[in-house]
């Protein structure tokens, strides 16, 4: 993760942060202690986009392949918005349940 040039983040299936790269942290202004645990959306995604943004997330765990690339902004912490073109990556269990969706945006 800390080799790409990319904003990556590891997400739970409900869209908590488990893992965000040093691009990101750069890219958003915050600290990975401020991001950890917390869920995505309330942090990234602006109001009005969230309900489009989570229904393209639940969309990719479930395995759709219409979204598996997308585009839209994010909430830097400054308040102001940075457009990124996302591709997607689903890891899943043993058991092949989703467990993690890597985001990589450019």
């Amino acid at each position: 993760m800390e080799t790409n040039k990319a904003f990556i983040v590891s997400l739970d299936n409900e869209a908590n942060i488990i893992d965000i790269n040093d691009v990101a942290l750069q890219m958003s202004g915050y600290s990975k202690d401020e991001l950890i645990g917390k869920n995505y959306f309330d942090i990234f995604i602006d109001d009005a986009d969230k309900k489009v943004i989570k229904e393209i997330f639940f969309n990719v765990l479930s395995g759709s392949n219409n979204y598996w690339k997308y585009q839209n902004n994010i909430l830097i912490k400054d308040g102001s918005k940075k457009f990124l073109y996302w591709s997607n990556a689903l890891i899943r269990d043993e058991k092949k349940d989703v467990s993690t969706i890597h985001a990589f945006g450019v």
